[in-house]
C-alpha cells in the first residue's frame, strides 16, 4: 500500500504542474492581445475627447467624426 501511495502523490504533483503550466501559456497569450487593444481603446478615448473638446458641432456629428477617427486604429 505505501508503494502505491507514493506513486499517486507523483501522479498528483504532475498533474497539478501541467494544469499550472497550461494556465501560464493561455495567460502569458491572452495578455498580449489584451495589452494591444487597451492601447487602441486609450488612444480611441483621447481622441472622442479631442473631437467633443475642439469642434462646436452637435452632439450626434462628433460622435460620427470620432467613430470614424477610431476606425482607423
Amino acid at each position: 500500500m505505501l508503494r502505491e501511495s507514493g506513486a499517486v502523490t507523483v501522479e498528483w504533483v504532475v498533474l497539478c504542474a501541467g494544469i499550472v503550466g497550461l494556465g501560464v501559456a493561455v495567460q502569458t497569450t491572452i495578455a498580449g492581445g489584451a495589452q494591444i487593444e487597451a492601447q487602441k481603446q486609450a488612444r480611441c478615448m483621447k481622441i472622442v475627447g479631442n473631437v467633443t473638446n475642439n469642434d462646436r458641432l452637435d452632439y450626434q456629428t462628433q460622435l460620427a467624426r470620432a467613430a470614424k477617427r477610431c476606425g482607423r486604429l
